[in-house]
């Protein structure tokens, strides 16, 4: 177990439907649509005390799937180590709720955050906007009293990748079998193709915001035997609805085909 985990484990705490609807008081919106089960899950942030300088907060989700319950997790601002905390906080939900995707969760909860933020007054940054001025090495002055947040958002496409790490293996087969993600759609292809970066720029033309996560050197039946793994999460034709999990099932299945 590493640290962030260690930190989850001893400060996650579970909501039950009581202290749920005491955080509902206020919310009119959001939140009260878990509960009549208008929408399934829902996240939010809650001031625990202000220290001038830095603030403690709570980050939490809640679903009234089958009952009214949630969790959260105590951080604070001060702490260089905070975000790292809430991507742990995120994996874990994830693994508690299987429908639900550790890198959204992880950014919705980091909005909420960020709003709290600005609306205490603090100054807020993202990498993304960090990004824009990159190369034009901007310095960044602010004299804003309450201090300046850097607020760092997590690209799915590269959590994604980063779960593969093989050397693709071109000479045994004729066909790759790859996973391409639909930022449009959210869903991830399962398909094949002799050049898949090739069948991306192709796909590119109707769906712009494609993007190829890996692809192997694999038989084609290997394409058919993922199609009926996940049978149950196809969406249409070779899309699927995975998750972070149903990746690394697919990891340990193409362990077979793949070089380290």
């Amino acid at each position: 177990m590493n640290e962030y985990q260690k930190y989850v484990d001893e400060n996650t705490f579970l909501l039950n439907e009581t202290s749920i609807r005491e955080l509902l008081k206020n919310d009119n919106g959001h939140l009260n649509n878990v509960t009549i089960g208008i929408e399934k899950y829902g996240y939010g942030v809650l001031l625990l005390k202000d220290n001038k300088v830095n603030i403690d907060f709570s980050v939490f989700m809640m679903t009234g799937l089958g009952r009214i319950r949630g969790y959260s997790i105590k951080l604070n601002s001060s702490d260089e180590k905070w975000m790292r905390y809430l991507i742990s906080f995120s994996i874990f939900i994830a693994k508690e709720y299987e429908d639900l995707d550790p890198v959204d969760t992880y950014n919705t909860l980091l909005s909420n955050c960020r709003a709290l933020f600005e609306k205490l007054g603090f100054f807020t940054i993202t990498n993304y906007d960090i990004q824009r001025f990159d190369r034009l090495n901007p310095l960044l002055l602010t004299s804003n009293p309450r201090g300046t947040i850097l607020i760092y958002y997590e690209d799915k496409i590269e959590v994604y990748k980063s779960i593969f790490s093989h050397v693709v293996d071109t000479n045994k087969f004729e066909n790759k079998i790859y996973l391409m993600h639909s930022e449009s759609s959210n869903l991830i292809k399962i398909g094949r193709s002799k050049n898949p970066n090739t069948r991306e720029r192709t796909l590119q033309g109707r769906d712009p915001k494609l993007n190829m996560i890996t692809y192997w050197d694999a038989p084609l039946q290997i394409e058919k035997d993922l199609h009926n793994k996940f049978i149950h999460k196809r969406v249409r034709g070779e899309w699927f609805d995975l998750n972070f999990g149903d990746l690394n099932t697919i990891k340990e299945i193409m362990s077979e085909y793949t070089t380290s």
